[in-house]
């Protein structure tokens, strides 16, 4: 490659680190000094420092990414293996790590929304704020428990048994995928990921959406990446078919976003097939593949919308409150009253917001809510947020929101800012410490805490068989302790993966590999969606985590030009 041609294919990761390092700085500045003036003064500054740090930063990004995709791409990508020479080993690995795990928190860790969805299977009191589909299968597997061992904590442990299998399962068959394209070292190293790395077997044994959640999204990226490809037989084809209609089908069941990420996924799979005919580069039928793949998308959304349609209607369950879409939007009109409400909570705040703003505002909020704002989480405030004076006056909010955001457009940048710090900024540590509370155990990076007294009255309870190894890995969680660590703590931080794929879109495009743009939909989906959520929690983020040894799928050489025979 000429130099001038490798400066020039350099050029875009480096306005790439131009843009990490702006916005970590401004995400810096907001949640260390709490409020960030966004004058020209601070701008220059920041694109100074941005262009002279984040250029180089950018630039030595493109030379290892150069060199290792010149390395994948020499690689032979198909080779004959096993199905069982490397699942099995895979499996097995995580398995009992996560057994491990299991019988020191016995029956598992029922943290997080758990408590709720047992709440509702106990009252028989059903609404869609947590997926149905999860809570059918959490009630499904106590209903086992009671009814075949005459206990609902073995309920809870048969849960989490099933939990462990499914999601060593599919980072499994991940790993082999990633064996057959000849990524032996990779492969390995993803297997001692996927068993060692903590956050892992903690997620493993708790009871939360976001585990199956993420083993399908993992299961789909895979499936829609094999599908793209040119080397794979009829039945291959028709396995991975199968696959994107199973793990779409999980993605929309077992989050409530999941169904917009689908969605996502399907119009930039359409938008490429329509390219590609436009072009008339379609020589080799690749438009049909590609139609094929959102057949297949199309037919997971009907399949969720018509099961879980039909779940809510026979359990007569409440539709969920829209609160946790409009957390942006209340975190910014929060933060405008405590600045300029003259409530005189914060340094440099005023009185100079309208009456009419500062009524509607007070009416949106019960009980003085928008005083309770927080920066990194919209919990506290979306709890006193009334929804209907917005659903039932959709004009006069927006023109309240529209008006407040000219005025205060610093205060709706900085509100943005600080609820995504963690997403952001690579070294932001908000994620860790938002859910902690004085004196109460279990509420760090991974949540141990049980709500154990009601949980206790209606039959779960603690029950470690390995009390020992339990209390260590609490302090292993309470603690945060992996904050300590030296250069590999970035790796538990949820702001270096944005940044990641940031980098494998920009390499996609280096490289011409546009239908990239399918697979990589999935994850920018679900970051349009979880930007717009309450607070940064690496559960939410645990999707995006996991998938990412996996995107040395995307850049190998094919070596076939048509379809291998059986």
């Amino acid at each position: 490659m000429k130099k001038t041609d490798y400066i020039k294919k350099s050029i875009p990761y480096c306005l790439a680190g131009f843009l990490c390092v702006f916005l970590s700085l401004a995400v810096r500045t907001v949640t260390v000094n709490g409020n960030l003036n966004w004058n020209s003064a601070y701008i220059f500054k920041s694109i100074g420092i941005a262009f002279i740090s984040g250029f180089a930063v950018g630039y030595l990004i493109s030379l290892m990414i150069n060199l290792g995709l010149v390395r994948i791409q020499k690689e032979n990508i198909s080779k004959n293996s096993g199905f069982l020479k490397i699942f099995i080993p895979a499996f097995a690995a995580m398995a009992i790590v996560y057994f491990i795990f299991f019988l020191a928190y016995y029956p598992g860790i029922l943290s997080y929304d758990s408590y709720s969805q047992i709440r509702q299977l106990v009252d028989h009191d059903y609404y869609e704020h947590h997926p149905l589909f999860h809570t059918m299968m959490i009630g499904l597997c106590t209903a086992i428990g009671k009814t075949v061992f005459g206990n609902v904590n073995v309920g809870a442990a048969i849960y989490s048994i099933l939990q462990i299998i499914l999601f060593s399962v599919c980072p499994s068959y991940g790993i082999y995928v990633l064996f057959k394209r000849n990524h032996v070292i990779a492969s390995i190293a993803t297997i001692v990921i996927f068993a060692l790395y903590p956050f892992n077997a903690y997620m493993a044994v708790t009871m939360t959406k976001d585990v199956l959640f993420s083993s399908s999204f993992l299961l789909l990226f895979i499936a829609i990446t094999e599908a793209m490809r040119k080397d794979i037989s009829k039945r291959e084809r028709i396995l991975n078919s199968v696959l994107i209609v199973v793990s779409g089908f999980g993605t929309y069941a077992f989050r409530n976003n999941g169904k917009y990420v689908l969605i996502v996924v399907l119009l930039i799979s359409l938008l490429y097939c329509l390219i590609v005919l436009i072009n008339k580069k379609d020589e080799k039928n690749e438009t049909k593949k590609y139609l094929k793949i959102c057949t297949m998308i199309i037919s997971s959304i009907v399949l969720g919308f018509i099961i879980l349609f039909g779940l809510a209607k026979g359990l007569n369950a409440a539709q969920g409150d829209k609160r946790e879409m409009l957390s942006v939007p209340i975190q910014q009109l929060a933060r405008t009253y405590v600045y300029h409400a003259g409530t005189g909570l914060v340094d440099g705040g005023d009185d100079s917001m309208d009456v009419y703003s500062r009524e509607y505002i007070e009416e949106l909020f019960a009980n003085d809510g928008a005083l309770l704002y927080n920066p990194y989480i919209s919990d506290p405030v979306k709890r006193e947020t009334i929804t209907s004076v917005i659903r039932y006056d959709i004009p006069r909010f927006a023109k309240v929101y529209t008006s407040l955001l000219i005025k205060y457009p610093s205060d709706y940048i900085n509100a943005f800012l600080a609820l995504d710090a963690g997403y952001i900024d690579i070294g932001d540590e908000t994620h860790a410490h938002i859910n902690e509370v004085s004196g109460v155990q279990g509420l760090g990076y991974v949540q141990t805490r049980w709500s154990e007294e009601y949980l206790n009255s209606v039959g779960f309870y603690r029950d470690s068989k390995l009390l020992g190894l339990e209390k260590v890995l609490d302090g292993f969680a309470n603690s945060n302790m992996y904050l300590s660590i030296p250069l590999a703590k970035y790796f538990f931080m949820p702001g270096i993966w944005l940044w990641f794929y940031i980098v494998c879109l920009i390499a996609s495009f280096t490289l011409k590999k546009y239908n990239n743009l399918i697979p990589l939909s999935l994850i920018a989906g679900y970051y349009l969606t979880i930007f717009f959520g309450p607070c940064v929690q690496l559960r939410y983020l645990y999707p995006v985590m996991i998938v990412a040894p996996f995107v040395l799928l995307l850049f190998e050489k094919d070596t076939y030009t048509g379809e291998r025979k059986e």
